[in-house]
Order: C-alpha cells, then sequence, then structure tokens
C-alpha cells in the first residue's frame, strides 16, 4: 500500500515538492531511506529469485510455486537462502514432520512443506509483527498451508515471557536473546513475547506422531544454544532423525560435540566466520555410518 503510494505521488508531485515530502515522511517513519549499500544487496538478491524464474517487487515475490508478501528490507535474502540456495533442502526416504523453529515469515515453512515426504510442518514465531506477516504468507498459499500449524510463541529453555526490542528492518534476525540488537538503527517496538519449554514441546510433538521421523529445523537467532543441550537432557535430542541448524554468534563446536554425543554425524558450513553464522546439518548414525565415522570397515 505505501508503495503504490510512494508511486503516485512521485508522478504527480513536482521533484521538489516529492524531495519535500519523502524527507518529511522518513523523519516521521512513514517510510524509510535504504542505504546505498543495501539496496545494492538488495538489487543482488532479486537478481537471484528472477535466474530461478521467480517475479519480485516492492509489495510481492512470487518462486517456485510459492507467492509471499515482500515483507521488510531484507526479506528478499530469506527467499535467496531458503529457495535459490535451498538451505533446507531435505531428500527423505520417510515420512516426516518438521518442527520450525524460528519460522519467521514462513518461507522457510512453505518450501519445507512442497516436499511430498513432510507430512506436517509445526512452526513456531514468537513476535507478533513477525507472525502476522507469517499468516498473511500462508493465507497466500492456501494449499500448502494445509500441511503447516503455526504457534504465536517461541521455544527455550525454560518457560518465561520476555521484552524483546524489535524492527522491521531487521526482522529477519529478531532474537529473544537480543544478540544482533546492536546493529538496529531504530527500534519500532519493545515486544512482549512467551517462550515454552522446548523439551515439553518437542516431548508432546513425539507423543503425537509417534510412527513419524521428527526432522528439526533450527533458524533461532542463538537460541540453539540452549534449545538443543534442554533437550538433551531430558533425552529427547537422540530421539530426532535429522536437524538442519543455522548457529549464530557463536564457535558451533560445543553444539557439535552434543550432537556427536547424542548419535549424530554433522556436517559445517559456514557463512560468516567473522560473526560466527552458518549451518549445522545432522543425520542419526546407523551402524554403517558408524563404522565409518569410527573408521571401521563394515
Amino acid at each position: 500500500m505505501i508503495s503504490h503510494l510512494k508511486t503516485i505521488l512521485r508522478k504527480r508531485l513536482s521533484s521538489n515538492t516529492w524531495e519535500r515530502f519523502r524527507h518529511l515522511a522518513i523523519g516521521l517513519g512513514i517510510i524509510r531511506m535504504t542505504p546505498p549499500m543495501l539496496a545494492d544487496e538488495i538489487a543482488a538478491w532479486e537478481k537471484k529469485i528472477r535466474e530461478i524464474g521467480g517475479t519480485v517487487n516492492s509489495e510481492r515475490i512470487s518462486v517456485d510455486g510459492i507467492v509471499l508478501n515482500n515483507c521488510y528490507l531484507q526479506f528478499p535474502l530469506v527467499v535467496v537462502e531458503n529457495i535459490y540456495h535451498q538451505n533446507y533442502g531435505l531428500s527423505l526416504d520417510r515420512e516426516s514432520i518438521v518442527v520450525d523453529i524460528g519460522a519467521n515469515a514462513g518461507v522457510s515453512a512453505l518450501f519445507l512443506a512442497q516436499n511430498s515426504a513432510v507430512t506436517k510442518v509445526i512452526g513456531f514465531e514468537p513476535l507478533v509483527p513477525i507472525f502476522r506477516m507469517l499468516q498473511d504468507n500462508l493465507s497466500l498459499n492456501r494449499e500448502l498451508a494445509k500441511k503447516i500449524e503455526v504457534f504465536n510463541f517461541g521455544l527455550g529453555e525454560r518457560s518465561e515471557k520476555l521484552t524483546v526490542r524489535y524492527s522491521r528492518d531487521h526482522a529477519m534476525s529478531a532474537s529473544m536473546r537480543g544478540i544482533y540488537d546492536r546493529y538496529y538503527q531504530s527500534v519500532d517496538s519493545n515486544e512482549q513475547i512467551e517462550i515454552f519449554d522446548a523439551a515439553a514441546v518437542i516431548d508432546d510433538i513425539f507423543s503425537k506422531h509417534p510412527d513419524q521421523q521428527i526432522v528439526l529445523k533450527m533458524d533461532c537467532e542463538g537460541a540453539e544454544f540452549e534449545i538443543l543441550p534442554r533437550l538433551a537432557e531430558k533425552g529427547l535430542l537422540g530421539r530426532v532423525g535429522v536437524l538442519i541448524v543455522e548457529f549464530h554468534d557463536k564457535q558451533p563446536s560445543d553444539l557439535i560435540d552434543l550432537l556427536h554425543r547424542s548419535g549424530f554425524t554433522s556436517f559445517v558450513e559456514w557463512n560468516r566466520r567473522d560473526i560466527n553464522i552458518g549451518m549445522i546439518r545432522s543425520v542419526r548414525r546407523t551402524s554403517s555410518v558408524d563404522a565409518l565415522d569410527s573408521g571401521i570397515a563394515s
């Protein structure tokens, strides 16, 4: 809506009047100024979306059978990570439930729901403004949304209520522990969020789906360092079949060791070593993988 109004006003106002209006609107927070460097990055992300047959404008992104509202400045990057690079691409040999911890605006849930072996995606997103984006995007993809169930709370090592800083411009990196607050150029609001004990929630999912493999997808901006130990503490981590985890702000060695002790073989891919961001992909070991992992020929 704002983008459409900007287009109309720019056409109808003189250049001087438009610039006065634009500076006033930026000052009031009605429209936002995109930094030149970020504008170049956005253009590069949009180019990648078009390379795989997608369409993108300031309002909507349509790619690979998924239609999305272009929710915030860095949203095209989220689409590129999920659909162009397929960070959460899975080849599954059995029916699986995907638990999406850090569902954000729904790109990963919709992408995962396209997988024929995925019978259900259960997503968790604690921030109300982002949860509304998620609901809107599900409403644009009604068939895929039939496989998706989402909850407006997050998961952590314990149940608690928190107040977190929220900036729409940085919605892709909103964190319940505030690890990226230092990068915010502005704060739109302080949001109340609710966190549930991850062990209790995951145990309930196991109970409801005893015959299906559980896949954990985690992009929860640092909470992975408390959720995975909590699951291990309660004997739940070793019951998971596959994990795809984006780690943030810390070296992943403790997580890798924990996963190995819990029966997983893991692979690490670094995205940004300077700020400790990367991916961990883990599969529960079988006897043949155990033999390979220990260097014993079977």
